[in-house]
């Protein structure tokens, strides 16, 4: 899977957002592409899911 950063907003301030360095940094991000491993499977019924704990692994390893 790829993920874009495609913008970044602050709709209740920059303050909430975490200060305006934080803000800045997160604005750098734009445009930054992360490559990463997803997963799918059957639950009981035999429907489609995706997995969760490996999807959420997987993009944490890549963005951390």
């Amino acid at each position: 899977m790829i993920s874009e950063t495609k913008e970044i907003q602050a709709p209740c301030g920059v303050a909430l957002f975490g200060g305006n360095a934080t803000y800045t940094n997160a604005l750098k991000d734009v445009g930054n592409i992360l490559r990463y491993d997803s997963r799918f499977i059957r639950d009981g019924t035999g429907r489609i899911i995706a997995d969760r704990e490996y999807n959420v692994k997987s993009i944490v390893k890549v963005a951390m």
